[in-house]
């Protein structure tokens, strides 16, 4: 991509038909290798049987044999389930953590104060002031 200068001009001209060709051939093996392996629903499905291990989850697909119809009937249902699944887990993670914070503060020596404590569990006030009881 040597710079050739122009009749009349004093600038140069770039030609940047070539690193743009290369560029855009770069990006599509990216597309194609993302596509080949259905990454998403395979990696929900894993997430799922991980998390949930009796319930019943979307079945796996063939990436070599999967219509574009089939990848989007699964990836919707798996992030169904995913949907009921990670609420769950998000709530019980976040719930742990705020009892291991509150145990290491109490044994530093610097205990959460009693109304906060006692607040963690008003659940019902926190759906109020979230604006549910509307």
């Amino acid at each position: 991509m040597a710079p050739t200068a122009a009749t009349g001009s004093k600038s140069p001209n770039l030609d940047f038909r070539k690193p743009l060709v290369e560029t855009f051939a770069i990006n599509e093996r990216a597309n194609q290798l993302l596509l080949s392996h259905v990454a998403i629903h395979l990696v929900r499905l894993m997430w799922l049987s991980a998390a949930d291990k009796i319930g019943k989850h979307p079945p796996k697909l063939d990436p070599d044999k999967a219509t574009r119809t089939q990848v989007q009937a699964l990836l919707k249902a798996s992030a169904e389930s995913i949907r009921g699944l990670i609420v769950g887990y998000l709530i019980a993670h976040d719930s742990h953590h705020r009892g291991r914070i509150a145990m290491l503060a109490r044994q530093a020596g610097r205990p959460i104060p009693g109304q906060t404590g006692f607040g963690l569990w008003e659940w019902g006030t926190w759906w109020r002031e979230c604006g549910f009881g509307k």
